[in-house]
């Protein structure tokens, strides 16, 4: 670190602060979002998952229906992902049959023309040729996209210590001890209005990731690495970072202490 960055770090109150603002989500919304994407996972399972059971079974014995009527057939693509559907009635010794397939796969390729098979055993189950071509396809698929929401969902639920710790700091309104530090922002998104950073920094020596919520507002930044800004932070008691805010209304500090930050990082251009 370059000694005119020093001087931002120098700058900051050598006091402890209070925390107005908690730099992820609160811990109500972390058990919801892990909720609603085990209800995203559960949604792929339950859609996909007796269709994908019953072709297996079609495909043990399979038998094309020649004279099998489709309509509503289509398939579409989306990137990569395919959804294909369609009606199919016929008859089987007289007695009259309907079914609707529905089927997802990943594939690159299109498809403008399907044929009706059904179970040889059970006159009962009918698909698209389609769907038993993608069986392993469609059967991937569904266990990689219910792996990744369910995956997300842990991910969500990990956040929820995290969250606890700051939401009580918030809360408890009490001001805490603080080490100001420089971050190297790597990353950042937009998401329901909220701008999250990713960011990198010096832990003792180790280089740890970490990331932070600004709502609509953008960073602290006193510098540049290469394309990356370099912005200020807190490593707060608990061991968490926290990235500040431009307009430095995450914490508690006076005006002339905000002035002063200010200055310093404008000494550096």
């Amino acid at each position: 670190m370059t000694a005119s960055i020093q001087s931002v770090l120098d700058a900051f109150p050598a006091r402890p602060v209070r925390v107005l603002r908690s730099p992820v989500l609160s811990p109500l919304a972390t058990v919801l979002l892990a909720v609603l994407l085990l209800g995203i996972g559960g949604v792929f399972l339950w859609g996909e998952g007796p269709g994908l059971m019953k072709d297996w079974k079609i495909s043990q014995a399979p038998l094309i229906i020649r004279d099998a009527e489709i309509t509503g057939g289509r398939c579409t693509t989306r990137l990569v992902l395919v959804n294909c559907e369609a009606k199919l009635s016929y008859k089987v010794a007289g007695v009259s049959y309907r079914s609707e397939p529905s089927l997802m796969f990943l594939s690159f390729e299109g498809y403008d023309s399907a044929r009706a098979v059904r179970s040889a055993t059970d006159p009962a189950l009918a698909t698209l040729n389609i769907a038993l071509d993608q069986l392993w396809n469609r059967t991937i698929t569904l266990i990689c996209l219910s792996a990744l929401f369910a995956g997300f969902a842990v991910f969500a639920l990990m956040l929820f210590p995290r969250a606890r710790r700051w939401q009580r700091l918030v809360n408890e309104r009490a001001s805490v001890s603080v080490v100001p530090m420089i971050v190297e922002i790597t990353n950042s998104t937009r998401n329901f209005k909220r701008n999250t950073y990713s960011f990198s920094y010096n832990d003792g020596g180790q280089k740890r990731r970490a990331q932070g919520a600004l709502g609509k507002d953008r960073p602290f930044v006193v510098g540049f690495k290469g394309k990356h800004p370099l912005a200020l932070a807190l490593l707060a008691a608990h061991g968490d970072p926290l990235l500040l805010d431009e307009q430095l209304t995450v914490i508690e500090i006076t005006d002339v202490e905000r002035d002063a930050l200010r200055a310093a990082r404008d000494a550096l251009a």
